[in-house]
């Protein structure tokens, strides 16, 4: 099967390179599972740039701030009001090691700054990206909250239509490898 899977997770979670770059079934079907730090290699680095503005070390326009997160604006936005949302305890280095109370909490504070940006900004919408991996460019769990207006000229993620029958076989390799 040569044609590319159209099944990207592109709104929230990116699980591997291949998956993330819409790899083939064939491709898809040659990742081996394994504990989620051997699927994502890279070390985490006390010392990156979130570590450091989660501990106040480095300047930042923070938006939210609580003892578990802190939310902040980037210096080469997406878009207007682009924002980060980091842990200030967790070492998750990327989504398959992130506990879910952690999330919990990053999701909340997304919501939170998301809400005022509507009010603030009079966002439309919003487009949540979160990267893992060396594509992620830092080895510490992040999620990116863009704000987005209509005709704005931000990617909207859209792909040429699959087949179902390719959607299905992709669907079964991957639930195959699900962990029960």
């Amino acid at each position: 099967m040569n044609r590319r899977v159209g099944v990207c997770l592109s709104l929230l979670v990116f699980l591997t390179p291949a998956i993330s770059g819409c790899a083939t079934a064939k491709q898809a079907s040659a990742i081996q599972t394994a504990s989620p730090a051997a699927d994502l290699p890279g070390e985490y680095d006390p010392d990156n740039i979130l570590a450091r503005a989660a501990r106040g070390e480095l300047p930042s326009a923070k938006l939210f701030e609580d003892e578990y997160v802190l939310a902040l604006l980037i210096d080469r936005p997406s878009s207007r009001g682009h924002f980060l949302v980091i842990s200030k305890k967790s070492q998750a280095r990327n989504f398959l090691e992130l506990d879910e109370a952690t999330n919990a909490k990053i999701v909340a504070a997304a919501k939170k700054v998301a809400r005022a940006e509507i009010r603030a900004l009079g966002a439309q919408g919003f487009t949540l990206r979160q990267n893992n991996g060396s594509a992620s460019g830092v080895f510490q769990y992040h999620l990116h909250v863009i704000p987005r207006w209509a005709g704005d000229s931000l990617p909207t993620g859209r792909q040429p239509l699959v087949d179902m029958q390719t959607l299905e076989e992709t669907a079964a390799l991957i639930r195959s490898r699900i962990d029960h």
